[in-house]
C-alpha cells in the first residue's frame, strides 16, 4: 500500500506507507508540500519533454500513469528502470523551505522522467551520454532546483577534471577528455567500477556539447534528440552537413576563453552552458597613414579607405550568427574618437564562407571603411611615429556582451609618409600589390647569369650571392638617370617575363601562398602563383591577421634578410622604403625584395619532364623570384 499525494493525467505520486510512517509530522508536512509542488510541474513537463522526444503519448494517460514514489532518503538523488516502472526521488523530508526544496525534488524527477522517455526511443542510453541529456532536461525546466542541489558542477568537472563520481571515487578521466566521439560506458577505479552515467568528467562533456549544439549553432534540443546515433559527434554530422571532426573546434572555442591548466570560472547563471563564445579579431588592411598620403586620400578619394580592416568572428554558423542576432558594439578607443576619422560599415556586409552549409561553424568577415578628413592632419606628429591610437570593438547577442568577443588592434600615423603606391588599376579592383610599379621576375644564374639588360651579372648562386646581385641591380637602376626619370626610359619594360595587357596593366598579376612545410629554409614555403586580372576578394588580404603593420626588425645584413619568416617577404619591401633616407626629388628610385625559390623540386621537377619529353621546350626557370617596385622618394622622407 502507499501514500497517494494525488493524480494529473499522466502522474501519480505516491509514497510507500512503510516509508511514510517512518517519518515525523513535521517531516510529513515537508514531503507533503514538496509532492505538492511536484504535482503543479509534472503536465506543462510532460507535454514539453514528450515534444522534445516525440514521444507517442498514447503510452501514457489516466488508465497508464507514470508513478512517482516519494521513497528516498534526503540528498540521495533519484533513480528510475525504464518505461513501466516506477521513478524514484529523494523527498527532501527534512528540507521545511518549500521554495527550494519542491524545485530540487521536481529536478530529481525531471533527470529519471527524461531518461524514462529514452527508453522509448531507439537512439538513446541513459547509461552514456544520455546522461548528459538527463541533466541538460532539468536545466531548462529546473535550473533553480538543480543549482541548489548540484551548485557549479558538471561542465565544470569537465574542464577542471574534479568532482567524484557516483560511486565515490576520482574521476577516470582526465580534464577536458574528448566524449564528443566516444561514450564512456564505465571504468574501474580502485577497485569500483564506475558506470557509465556515473563520471562527471564524461557526461559533463556531453552536456556541454548540448549547449554548444543548440546555443552556440541554434539547434533545437528536437533536431539533437532525434539525430543522436551512438555518440554526441554523430549529432553534429547529421545537423550541419560536416564530416569533420566537431571536438577540435568545440574545444578551441571553449579553451579560448576558459584555458586549460586554469581553475575555469562560469556563468553564474547557468554554469553548464557557457554559450554564446566567440572568437574575434582584427585583420587590418590599412592602419598606417603617412600624412602626404592622408591627404592625397582626402584629396582623390575623397578620405574613403574601403575595407581598411575587417573585424573577424570564428564561432558560428550563418544561421546561428543570424538567429541570434550578433550584432557588432560600438567601437571604442583613441581611434574611434580621433578627430578627422570616421568608421563605417562596408557595404557589403558580413561576409560568409563560399562553399560551407549556412549551418556549419565558419569564419565570418565584416569589412570597414574609414573615411579620413582635414582634421585628421592636425593629429599628426611632427617627427618621426605616434603613439598608437587603439581600435577595440565587442560582439551583443540580446543587448547582452557576447564571452571571449572583445578584440583590439592599432593604428598609427606617420609625419612624412607610409610609402604607398597609387599607380592601381582601380577598374579591376585591384589590390595596392598589383600595382605597375611593383614587378617580379625570375633569376636563375646557372642558366641565365644576366637576368636584366645591361645590369651587373648574377655572379654567384646562393643567397649571399642573391642579395649581392639585387643590390647591385638597384644601383645600376638608381644610377641610371634616364631610369630615375619618370619621363625617360621605363626600366620595368626591360625586366624579364613582363607583359602588356588590353587593360593597360604591365607585369604579371600575383598572389603569395604561404604554406606550412618542413623545409629548413622559409624562404622555400613561398610560391608565387599567377592570377588572371585582380587579385581574390574573398579571402584573407596579403598582410591581413597581424593587428599592426610595422612588423619587421631593422635589417643589417643578407643573412638576417634570409632568416625572416615568409609572411614577412613581402612587407620587406615597404619596410626598407620606410628605413630609406633620401632628398625630397621628383625622380624614381628602386627597392625590393627577393624570394627564394624551392630549387631542388624544381629541378628534380625538369629533369622528370625531359627525362619523359626530351624534345619539349621546357621552361627554365628556377632560383630565386625578385620583387622590384619604385615610388617617388618624396614618399620616403625620413621621419
Amino acid at each position: 500500500m502507499s501514500h497517494n499525494f494525488g493524480n494529473t493525467n499522466n502522474f501519480q505520486v505516491d509514497s510507500p506507507d512503510s516509508f511514510w510512517a517512518a517519518l515525523s509530522a513535521v517531516q510529513q508536512a515537508d514531503v507533503t508540500a514538496n509532492a505538492n509542488y511536484l504535482l503543479g510541474q509534472v503536465e506543462a513537463a510532460f507535454t514539453t519533454t514528450t515534444g522534445w522526444f516525440g514521444t507517442d503519448t498514447s503510452k501514457f494517460g489516466t488508465s497508464n500513469r507514470q508513478q512517482v514514489l516519494f521513497d528516498q532518503p534526503d540528498n540521495s538523488g533519484a533513480f528510475n528502470n525504464g518505461f513501466g516502472n516506477p521513478i524514484h526521488v529523494d523527498t527532501q523530508s527534512n528540507n521545511g523551505t518549500i521554495g527550494m526544496a519542491g524545485p530540487e525534488v521536481s529536478m530529481l524527477w525531471m533527470a529519471e522522467w527524461s531518461e524514462v522517455l529514452m527508453s522509448l526511443t531507439s537512439n538513446w542510453n541513459s547509461g552514456d551520454s544520455g546522461e548528459g541529456l538527463s541533466q541538460y532536461s532539468t536545466n531548462q525546466l529546473f535550473l533553480a532546483g538543480h543549482l541548489d542541489y548540484y551548485g557549479q558542477r558538471f561542465v565544470g568537472d569537465w574542464l577542471n577534471g574534479t568532482g567524484t563520481t557516483n560511486q565515490g571515487t576520482p574521476s577516470p578521466n582526465p580534464a577536458r577528455s574528448d566524449w564528443v566521439n566516444t561514450t564512456f560506458t564505465g571504468a574501474t577505479v580502485n577497485g569500483v567500477f564506475v558506470h557509465g552515467d556515473g563520471d562527471q568528467v564524461s557526461f559533463g562533456c556531453a552536456l556541454c556539447f548540448l549547449y554548444y549544439l543548440t546555443v552556440q549553432l541554434d539547434f533545437t534540443i528536437n533536431q539533437v534528440i532525434s539525430s543522436y546515433s551512438g555518440n554526441m559527434a554523430s549529432c553534429y554530422h547529421t545537423l550541419t552537413g560536416d564530416s569533420s571532426d566537431p571536438f577540435p573546434i568545440f574545444l578551441g572555442l571553449v579553451a579560448s576563453v576558459y584555458p586549460p591548466g586554469t581553475p575555469a570560472v562560469l556563468p553564474s547563471a547557468n554554469p553548464d552552458n557557457l554559450f554564446p563564445i566567440a572568437k574575434v579579431q582584427f585583420y587590418d588592411q590599412k592602419n598606417t597613414f603617412g600624412k602626404d598620403e592622408t591627404q592625397d586620400i582626402i584629396n582623390t578619394q575623397g578620405g574613403l579607405v574601403s575595407s581598411a580592416f575587417w573585424v573577424v568572428i570564428d564561432g558560428f554558423s550563418q544561421q546561428s550568427f543570424q538567429a541570434l542576432g550578433i550584432q557588432l558594439g560600438s567601437f571604442t578607443g583613441s581611434f574611434a574618437t580621433l578627430q578627422g576619422v570616421l568608421i563605417a560599415p562596408n557595404p557589403a556586409g558580413a561576409q560568409f564562407e563560399n562553399g560551407v552549409n549556412s549551418t556549419t561553424p565558419q569564419q565570418i568577415r565584416i569589412p570597414f571603411d574609414i573615411t579620413l578628413s582635414t582634421p585628421i592632419l592636425s593629429q599628426f606628429p611632427s617627427t618621426g611615429v605616434s603613439s598608437p591610437f587603439d581600435l577595440s570593438v565587442s560582439l551583443t547577442s540580446g543587448g547582452t556582451t557576447v564571452t571571449g568577443s572583445q578584440a583590439s588592434t592599432e593604428f598609427e600615423l606617420i609625419a612624412g609618409a607610409d610609402p604607398y603606391f597609387s599607380n592601381i588599376n582601380q577598374s579591376q579592383d585591384n589590390q595596392p600589390y598589383l600595382s605597375q610599379d611593383l614587378r617580379v621576375f625570375a633569376a636563375a644564374p646557372a642558366i641565365h647569369n644576366v637576368p636584366f639588360p645591361g645590369a651587373p651579372p648574377f655572379a654567384t648562386d646562393s643567397v649571399t650571392g642573391a642579395y649581392s646581385y639585387i643590390e647591385a641591380l638597384l644601383g645600376y637602376l638608381n644610377g641610371n638617370s634616364s631610369f630615375t626619370n619618370p619621363n625617360g626610359t621605363d626600366p620595368f619594360s626591360l625586366l624579364p617575363d613582363q607583359q602588356a595587357r588590353a587593360d593597360g596593366f604591365l607585369g604579371r598579376p600575383f598572389r603569395v601562398q604561404f604554406r606550412q612545410s618542413a623545409a629548413a629554409d622559409p624562404c622555400q614555403q613561398l610560391q608565387l602563383r599567377h592570377r588572371p586580372r585582380s587579385a581574390a576578394r574573398h579571402g584573407r588580404p596579403i598582410g591581413s591577421g597581424r593587428q599592426r603593420s610595422r612588423v619587421l626588425p631593422r635589417l643589417r645584413n643578407a643573412e638576417q634578410r634570409h632568416r625572416l619568416r615568409p609572411e614577412q617577404h613581402l612587407s620587406l619591401a615597404t619596410r626598407r622604403c620606410r628605413q630609406a633616407r633620401h632628398a625630397a626629388t621628383r625622380y624614381w628610385q628602386y627597392h625590393y625584395s627577393l624570394l627564394r625559390n624551392q630549387q631542388r623540386k624544381r629541378r628534380d621537377r625538369l629533369s622528370s619532364r625531359r627525362a619523359e619529353h626530351p624534345d619539349a621546350d621546357h621552361p627554365k626557370r628556377a632560383g630565386y623570384t625578385v620583387v622590384v617596385f619604385r615610388m617617388l622618394p618624396e614618399l620616403l622622407r625620413s621621419r
